[in-house]
């Protein structure tokens, strides 16, 4: 019989790759909430699917090893998993580390609304979310 079709790789209904790859993604999900920001996981698994078995064991084994010695692939992921980030929930985390006082979060949400996640994690703000901030 062909009960064994169920686990075949070639499962299309899902955009995620196989389970290795989604024990990358479940890892930096819980990674990142460990520090409160918010990944979509489907999103992580589909980000994820790219990277090889082989990179993803490394990734997996690695666990939250700080430093551990990433493969291009891994990076590469990381950079996509990065478009996974929920844009107001980053902000708020940032109204809360600066402090009210210094920026307005409801400024800064509208300055970023459209703004690449990866723009924010490599610091590169536009001018009007800079106008955000409040001087010393």
């Amino acid at each position: 019989s062909d009960s064994s079709s169920d686990s075949s790789s070639d499962s299309s209904e899902s955009a995620s790759g196989g389970e290795l790859q989604d024990q990358v993604a479940i890892l930096f999900v819980s990674q990142m909430e460990a520090q409160q920001i918010t990944i979509n996981l489907d999103c992580a698994k589909a980000a994820a699917a790219e990277i090889s078995d082989g990179d993803a064991q490394a990734i997996v084994d690695a666990g939250d090893e700080a430093g551990a010695d990433f493969s291009d692939a891994a990076l590469a992921f990381s950079e996509r998993a990065v478009e996974c980030l929920d844009i107001d929930t980053l902000i708020d985390q940032i109204v809360e580390v600066v402090g009210e006082e210094f920026v307005d979060g409801d400024c800064l949400k509208d300055a970023l609304k459209d703004l690449e996640p990866s723009s924010l994690v490599s610091g590169d703000l536009p001018a009007e979310a800079e106008d955000c901030f409040t001087e010393e």
